[in-house]
């Protein structure tokens, strides 16, 4: 019983740690036609672009906010964000120019 009970109150103690805080989600226009969806929570981004989603962790930068996977890199700072290739954990071609959509 009392097992059950330390059990039940370590699980009512971490649900009212829950922040509840939902992911920061912005929405970008491309230079090329297309929508960028991003979402951004910790340390990590998810890219929604063309059709794809891709995984980004977050990354040093010296100036706005720098995410890449194995393929991918983007970058934004204030309303704008650019997407590149990957190039060995530096940014390599650059593939698409986006800004905020209103």
């Amino acid at each position: 019983m009392t097992r059950t009970c330390l059990l039940l109150c370590s699980c009512l103690m971490l649900n009212a740690c829950d922040s509840g805080i939902q992911p920061e989600v912005w929405h970008y226009r491309c230079g090329s036609g297309a929508v960028a969806r991003v979402s951004y929570e910790n340390d990590k981004a998810v890219l929604q672009y063309q059709g794809d989603t891709h995984v980004l962790e977050q990354v040093i930068s010296a100036s706005g906010a720098r995410y890449r996977n194995q393929s991918l890199e983007w970058w934004s700072k204030g309303s704008e964000a650019t997407l590149f290739t990957d190039d060995h954990g530096n940014a390599g071609d650059a593939l698409d120019q986006c800004h905020t959509a209103p």
